[in-house]
């Protein structure tokens, strides 16, 4: 049980320092698909590509993006 744990918090750590890494490279190159993380970059549809926020507009909540990725 306590190797299943360990294996666990590994596994966890490995996830959000990928999703750190993720972050630091979508702002680096000027863009974000992650809502409320990085407002400095106009966010993106991840699929599409499509700009759901530019810079400067108040920032999405999730539902709101996925409104607006349906215009």
């Amino acid at each position: 049980m306590f190797a299943v744990a360990v294996l666990s918090f590994i596994w966890a750590l490995y996830l959000q320092f990928a999703f750190l890494y993720k972050m630091n490279r979508e702002a680096k190159a000027g863009y974000t698909t992650t809502c409320n993380l990085v407002p400095k970059v106009p966010q993106v549809d991840y699929q599409t590509g499509s700009v759901l926020r530019a810079v400067g507009e108040p920032l999405l909540m999730v539902y709101t993006a996925e409104q607006r990725k349906g215009k």
